[in-house]
């Protein structure tokens, strides 16, 4: 008798050209084939009648077979066979192919259960190649399940395949401790897999599909932390604790409470003794790239590099404006490296990186490339974390031993909450916005509206707001002329065309 580790082709039913076409579907032994789920199921508890099934859509109907008529050829030399089959509701025209077994299967009188694509008109709805199941079926099994095919394979013989197997389901290793199973009340390994192929009722298969969907996300998350453990067994750039207030006393402007805090939070990560990896999270104008500052003036004062990765080439060159304003008093060098850079430039930036004159790196994907050697690369901190994808944020945390590694981002993506979920990025830091930052919002005017919306903004400039208007490039000579028309004595207006 084979064992569950065995090929597929000894299982019965199979044989080795069945095994072939499991193959496609990477199935190649009897575990393989138990642990490839149905891809959706057919409830025959909840059928539809002949009218309120809907247009166009797979479903299951319940009618009664009232005759059939008798078999003609059609166009094409096709052999078509006809069923008529009715409720209290409409008639349902029932109409194989080629098929005259599956019209002869039926008997005049009987109830059956009809499952497919509905069509036809709305006074007479058609199914082409029904599935058909008697009322014991439905009652001994009301849920079928439905396997992907391949070419040579249909779902029908995949699907008897997999009950067969399900002889083998108590040789599967169950992962889950029998403590967590009884904590949670899940049932084993074996139980959910027969739940999942063949479930009894909706009760048996939300049980299964509960207790592996809890399987997959808990070996997902030990293995997470067995990834992260051995990357904190590497030493990371070690720093030593600081006083922040000459940089904070340099500002025009106070730093908020919670910009500390997040500030705080970060500079202990990077006295630590592991990687720091964190998520900092706030909205935009929140002060994000001040928060970054801090940390880049700590480990500059510390005798490390950092690097600032931006999605666009105008953000990089806004963020080393922005960071030589705030850093270079401090003698912290501030160099650019992007695409569009110029040979020269661009050798004399490569030569600043790789001596540890370049203190602070700012730049695009250019920052990613081979070319590009630090001296001493402490802290990597990516803006706009959602424009790069995981390989990108790997790449530039690859540019020294297990640097601290800090992303932002005002608007995180579902795959960087997961991560938040399951482990590979440290708590979520919220940066609350200052003061104006409540009065701030955002407006939608169409153009019909143009004049409206200007006499609008000469209020609001009046009362001593700022305030942005964006507009489409073909729109900007009208939506230009509006404003002049209001504003045309003021002299803090300035207009720029933004790519």
């Amino acid at each position: 008798m084979p064992t569950i580790n065995d090929s597929v082709q000894f299982l019965k039913g199979v044989g080795p050209a069945f095994a072939k076409k499991f193959e496609k579907l990477g199935i190649l032994t009897i575990r393989d084939l138990l642990l490839c789920y149905p891809r959706k199921y057919i409830d025959y508890t909840q059928p539809y009648t002949v009218v309120s099934a809907p247009y166009d859509v797979e479903c299951c109907v319940r009618a009664t077979v009232l005759q059939k008529e008798p078999a003609r050829r059609v166009k094409g030399g096709r052999v078509m066979n006809r069923v008529l089959a009715a409720d209290d509701s409409g008639i349902l025209a029932l109409s194989w192919f080629n098929a005259p077994y599956a019209a002869d299967k039926l008997e005049v009188g009987e109830t059956y259960y009809f499952e497919g694509r509905i069509g036809g008109a709305l006074t007479r709805r058609e199914l082409l190649h029904p599935l058909v199941r008697t009322e014991a079926q439905v009652a001994d099994c009301p849920f079928v399940a439905v396997y992907p095919g391949t070419d040579g394979l249909p779902a029908s013989r995949h699907a008897s395949c997999a009950h067969a197997a399900l002889a083998f389901a108590d040789q599967l290793v169950d992962p889950l401790p029998p403590e967590l199973l009884t904590r949670y009340r899940m049932p084993a390994k074996a139980q959910a897999v027969r739940g999942i192929h063949a479930p009894k009722n909706a009760d048996d298969l939300a049980a299964a599909r509960r207790r592996l969907i809890f399987e997959e996300l808990y070996l997902l998350q030990i293995g997470i932390f067995l990834l992260r453990s051995h990357g904190r067994r590497k030493t990371s750039a070690p720093m030593h604790p600081l006083d922040l207030g000459p940089f904070w006393r340099s500002l025009p402007y106070p730093p908020t409470g919670a910009q500390k805090r997040s500030t705080e939070e970060i500079l202990a990560d990077l006295c630590g003794d592991v990687p720091m990896n964190r998520l900092l999270q706030g909205d935009v104008g929140s002060g994000k790239t001040l928060v970054a500052a801090a940390a880049i003036w700590f480990a500059a004062q510390n005798g490390w590099q950092s690097a600032m990765l931006a999605p666009t080439e105008i953000l990089a060159r806004q963020h080393a404006a922005t960071l030589a304003d705030r850093l270079e008093p401090f003698g912290v060098n501030v160099t650019l490296l992007v695409g569009g850079m110029k040979a020269k430039e661009k050798r004399i930036a490569l030569e600043a990186i790789a001596d540890g004159r370049a203190n602070l790196v700012v730049g695009t994907h250019a920052v990613l490339t081979d070319t590009v050697e630090f001296k001493n690369l402490g802290l990597a901190i990516v803006d706009e974390q959602h424009r790069f994808g995981v390989r990108q944020r790997g790449l530039l945390a690859g540019k020294a031993q297990s640097p601290h590694l800090l992303v932002m981002s005002a608007t995180p993506i579902p795959r960087t909450l997961g991560l938040l979920m399951y482990g590979d990025l440290d708590l979520l830091v919220f940066v609350v916005v200052g003061f104006w930052g409540r009065f701030l919002r955002t407006l939608l005017f169409p153009l019909q509206k143009l004049l409206f919306m200007s006499g609008f903004l000469y209020h609001r400039i009046l009362w001593g707001l700022c305030v942005f208007l964006f507009c489409s490039a073909l729109l900007v000579r009208a939506a230009l002329g509006a404003v002049l028309f209001f504003f045309g004595f003021f002299s803090a207006i300035s207009f720029s065309l933004v790519p």
